[in-house]
């Protein structure tokens, strides 16, 4: 699966040969893997699976995109060194934890129940008590997101994006003279002509001034640590 199609991309252009298929299929490629850079994550992707550092409070907030959580598919607990995340370590939803949203953040979260997410107490110089430390690593979560949205918007980001390359003169120069005339200073240009585009002021990367704007909403912040 794609952003975005060879056919498609062609039918916009209105070109019918195949000519320009490896140079196309490039504008593609670049234009997709600029938008998972921009947003921070493929927003193709529905299965995420993450393994986060336990903090030893009652919440663990998932470093999820900005998507709706649709379920939680597997959540494992270890602080064994190496991790084991098996039959032995899988918690069972409702009873060991459940999902939420932050009321503040917004961010979705796991609560654990009857119990408090696993820490690391390491031995500190100079002081008589332990120093209290992540348990890194030791939550595995397994959930779904629910991508609808995104991917929509995805998919038109990648069609402008891909058009204003291709006009900006990816392939094709600036095209060359045909034909010309004298008295009615006719002049036919050949149909690889493209038009030179430029965003100085761009901080996006994107030719398209578009694009920016349409993904901006989809952005993943990262977690704070």
């Amino acid at each position: 699966m794609a952003l975005l199609d060879l056919t498609t991309i062609k039918a916009k252009l209105g070109i019918s040969v195949s000519t320009y298929d490896d140079e196309l299929q490039t504008v593609i490629d670049a234009a997709e893997a600029m938008i998972d850079t921009y947003l921070g994550y493929d927003p193709e992707a529905t299965t995420y699976t993450q393994f986060l550092d336990a903090n030893g409070g009652d919440t663990l907030a998932l470093d999820a995109p900005p998507l709706p959580v649709a379920s939680v598919t597997s959540v494992h607990e270890s602080t064994d060194v190496p991790r084991v995340f098996d039959s032995t370590t899988l918690l069972t939803a409702d009873e060991d934890y459940r999902l939420r949203k932050n009321g503040s953040t917004g961010l979705p979260e796991l609560v654990r129940i009857g119990a408090k997410w696993p820490y690391r107490v390491t031995a500190a110089v100079g002081r008589l008590g332990g120093m209290v430390t992540p348990e890194e690593g030791a939550v595995k979560v397994v959930y779904v997101v629910t991508n609808t949205g995104v991917l929509a918007v995805a998919e038109r980001a990648c069609l402008l994006e891909c058009l204003a390359q291709w006009r900006a003169g990816a392939a094709g120069g600036l095209g060359v003279v045909t034909s010309g005339g004298m008295d009615g200073a006719s002049v036919t240009i050949s149909t690889n002509y493209k038009q030179v585009q430029r965003r100085p002021d761009s901080a996006d990367n994107f030719v398209s001034p578009l694009v920016g704007a349409l993904l901006s909403g989809y952005r993943k912040i990262p977690l704070a640590r």
